[in-house]
């Protein structure tokens, strides 16, 4: 792979890059438009997409540093000046500790920007010496200051479940755009990324007047991939991608676009998350790269704590977290005492807008998984903590179930299923219904591979799951009970995709269709305090009905 340009697969700053030749998505075009947006900027994105690039882009911007910029979009379009920067980067700070700790390390890098710029500041507090430090900048380069903040809501996100400690970094935060704004005199530019929202009001309520871009349309790419910028900068690494797995480029185009495309900030136009497909075309190989570079168990246990909850009203399963329609309150600050689940996975990056609309002008949005990685991914986790299943297992039996069912084993399937669900512990199956079996087999059938289309609607009715291979498609139905035999349960199930006819939808498929019931039945064995959870499968294959045949 010599031959390739190299690619950013560590932390690169945007001078690094440049400087040592290595692979850099031009992305200028779209970094002047985002400046034109006003004085306070303020942009979210999730983790490891490309934020901090877009930091060191602009210091380098700011900095006057033109040779850099060389063949890029703004090179001949931007009026070089030379600014003072103050960078800070949140997220390498030392705020776990105690507060003096955070305040001595704020005050740290300030005097460090200080000595690079050989300023004389006073002050014994970086409040002080933040605005001392901004006044001199000013005076000795003739021009006002740039502050660029990276991850400015670290020190808050990694306490989310330790409140009390998270409220004093914030408090900490919020005294220093409170500080930033009373020198607004000195100020040119102020650009704020970060993953949350949270608390994002009373953290700039000293600058009231901060434009959030993160859902403008015209800036749904300043991050990210394209389509277009993926194929025009990675193109050698594709054609060696297709050629180690023998695929032809249309069908390896396809397997990355469903494994990694899919983020959207404007409901239209998918973006691909940069640091996993950098590993993808560094590697050679499909993985959950982004996924795997850190996801906060928080999450994992918020969704398990809605699935468990003693409330039905606020019960929510896994797989609930698909198709989720939303208003835009939840896509701004949230206190720390009252979390949206749905808007915590947004701004982490596990959900992403897929359709926006709007009832009586009013904007309602559509939340849904990006793509095979994150949805694979996240599922593995619930079910690691949700059934109580050790990952090697779960990744294991997802493989042979898959296998089983493309060769058509149903009795090979049905042990791999008991296996599953043999594993769920009898505290969490004694309030369990039909959707906490619903959601778990759902699960398991995201991890095989396969998407299911769980509850999709038909003239008449809902058909529980559809499963599609090359050759053969699956139409399942599921039925849970406490009482009764397992005979009767899978013959109910079988009965309504009959009666309701849902194999219709896909007559004119030249696939084999079969028909799965499947039965979970909850029994209660007398002189045993524990009841027995039984599982039963059956396979009917569906022929067409004369009447449809005329249509087929």
């Amino acid at each position: 792979m010599s031959k390739f340009q190299k690619l950013p697969t560590t932390e690169y700053g945007f001078q690094a890059i440049r400087e040592d030749g290595l692979l850099y998505v031009d992305k200028t075009k779209q970094l002047l438009r985002l400046l034109d947006e006003g004085k306070y900027l303020f942009l979210s994105r999730p983790r490891r997409f490309g934020k901090s690039m877009l930091v060191t882009t602009l210091k380098a911007l700011f900095e006057g540093k033109k040779t850099l910029f060389e063949g890029l979009y703004l090179y001949d379009k931007w009026k070089w000046q030379e600014h003072p920067v103050i960078r800070l980067d949140f997220s390498v700070m030392v705020y776990s500790s105690s507060k003096e700790e955070f305040e001595e390390d704020i005050l740290s890098l300030l005097k460090s920007i200080a000595l690079q710029y050989k300023v004389k500041v006073i002050g014994n507090h970086y409040k002080n010496y933040l605005r001392n430090l901004m006044i001199a900048l000013h005076q000795k380069i003739g021009r006002k200051v740039v502050v660029l903040i990276d991850e400015y809501d670290k020190p808050i996100t990694d306490f989310i479940n330790r409140p009390t400690k998270a409220n004093k970094n914030r408090d900490i935060l919020k005294e220093f755009y409170t500080t930033l704004k009373g020198e607004h005199e000195s100020l040119h530019k102020v650009f704020v990324t970060g993953v949350s929202k949270l608390a994002k009001v009373s953290v700039f309520s000293g600058m009231n007047n901060v434009d959030d871009l993160s859902l403008m349309p015209e800036l749904n790419d300043v991050v990210g991939l394209t389509q277009e910028e993926l194929e025009g900068n990675f193109a050698d690494y594709l054609t060696a991608l297709g050629q180690k797995f023998n695929l032809p480029y249309t069908e390896l185009i396809a397997a990355v676009k469903h494994w990694y495309n899919g983020y959207s900030w404007d409901g239209i136009n998918k973006i691909y998350n940069p640091y996993s497909i950098v590993h993808l075309c560094n590697r050679l190989e499909f993985n959950n790269f982004w996924f795997q570079s850190g996801t906060p168990t928080l999450l994992i246990d918020l969704i398990i704590q809605k699935a468990h909850g003693v409330s039905e009203d606020l019960k929510k399963e896994p797989i609930e977290y698909e198709n989720i329609q939303v208003g835009k309150d939840i896509f701004d600050s949230a206190e720390l005492h009252n979390l949206s689940v749905e808007g915590l996975l947004f701004q982490t990056g596990y959900l992403t807008i897929t359709e926006i609309k709007h009832e009586n002008l009013t904007p309602y949005y559509t939340l849904n998984y990006p793509n095979h990685e994150v949805k694979w991914s996240f599922v593995a986790q619930i079910i690691e903590k949700y059934a109580k299943m050790p990952k090697y297992e779960i990744q294991t039996g997802a493989l042979r179930m898959r296998q089983a069912l493309r060769l058509f084993n149903p009795k090979e399937f049905l042990k791999l299923l008991r296996a599953y669900f043999a594993v769920i512990p009898y505290q969490l199956r004694e309030s369990a219904n039909e959707a906490y079996y619903h959601s778990l087999f759902h699960m398991v059938f995201t991890l095989i591979g396969i998407d299911m289309l769980s509850e999709r609607a038909t003239m008449d009715g809902r058909i529980d799951g559809v499963l599609e291979f090359d050759d053969k498609l699956y139409i399942i139905e599921f039925k849970f009970a406490r009482k009764g035999t397992m005979e009767t349960l899978v013959k109910r199930a079988l009965n309504q995709i009959e009666e309701k006819e849902y194999a219709a939808t896909y007559a004119s498929s030249s696939k084999k269709i079969y028909l799965l019931g499947v039965g979970f039945l909850e029994k209660t064995q007398k002189g045993v305090e524990k009841s027995k959870l039984l599982i039963d499968c059956k396979l009917e294959q569906w022929k067409t009905p004369e009447s449809l045949l005329d249509n087929v």
